[in-house]
């Protein structure tokens, strides 16, 4: 999971690069470049993954740094 990102207004349009490590939110007059921490982002859904007879983490917000500015 992917912590939220808030930006104001919303997005218009997102735009991946070919490869996955970054992102482009594009508002009306501005635009967010942000990297994309694919192995951070794998690493912590490994560690999260539910063992048999383990319950959820139902507070756990996701992974923080999955996106740097």
């Amino acid at each position: 999971m992917v912590r939220r990102i808030d930006v104001s207004p919303s997005p218009k349009n997102v735009y991946w690069n070919e490869l996955g490590t970054s992102v482009v939110l594009a508002l009306d007059e501005m635009f967010y470049l942000l990297n994309f921490d694919k192995e951070g982002v794998e690493q912590y859904v490994s560690s999260k993954e539910p063992t048999e007879g383990a319950p959820a983490d139902e507070d756990d917000d996701g992974f923080e740094d999955a996106f740097q500015f």
